[in-house]
């Protein structure tokens, strides 16, 4: 026969390890798991040379996690560190504006990435 007193303490001893092991399934089948934190961003091309006024290039942007996978439903800003060069619109599209050389940046999540872009106009 079990003694009260060693019933209550092999309870609580059941509720402890229960209760420690709940966080480990905290995720049901219906429910979504979050995204793994962006770690940096791949801009695409890192580089390029536009040679007229009005000249175009798509750059692209990728999110990756600390394990260099994708990270999916990421969302970029853009924008062009110098506008009297190129700019650059909310889908990476960028256009010559002027000679010069600027940076391209695709952020997201705080995280961002870069571009180089020469501009070189001939007189």
């Amino acid at each position: 026969m079990i003694t009260t007193a060693f019933a209550r303490r092999e309870r609580i001893a059941l509720t402890l390890v229960a209760g420690a092991l709940l966080p480990l399934d905290c995720y049901g089948p219906t429910d979504s798991v979050p995204p793994d934190p962006v770690y940096s961003i791949e801009v695409s091309p890192s580089a390029d040379t536009l040679r007229s006024a009005g000249a175009t290039r798509r750059f692209s942007a990728a999110a990756r996690d600390i394990d260099y996978e994708t990270v999916r439903g990421a969302t970029f800003t853009w924008s062009s560190q110098d506008t009297s060069v190129a700019t650059v619109d909310a889908t990476g599209l960028a256009t010559a504006r002027g000679s010069g050389v600027t940076t391209i940046t695709a952020k997201a999540a705080g995280i961002v990435g870069v571009a180089a872009v020469t501009v070189v106009l001939s007189n």
